[in-house]
């Protein structure tokens, strides 16, 4: 037996209430990690930037003569 046109009609209705929020949810995750990536991303840049920084101060003259590495602490924290 054929359905009849309201039927249908009521039949697409509860697969749009029941599409509709996934879908949204979907979107909202997505959206949220890639924030989370991009932060993270944008966090580790600052570490490695830093630590470049704090590396172009160390005492070469000391480490090329091979007594060690001496950090120029003061340097770094102002770099």
């Amino acid at each position: 037996m054929a359905k009849s046109r309201n039927e249908r009609g009521a039949a697409v209705t509860v697969w749009a209430v029941l599409i509709v929020p996934l879908v949204t949810l979907i979107v909202g995750i997505a959206i949220d990690l890639s924030g989370q990536v991009q932060a993270k991303r944008y966090a580790g840049d600052v570490a490695a930037q830093a630590a470049r920084v704090a590396g172009q101060e160390l005492d070469t003259e000391r480490y090329v003569t091979g007594r060690g590495l001496d950090l120029l602490g003061n340097r770094a924290r102002r770099a």
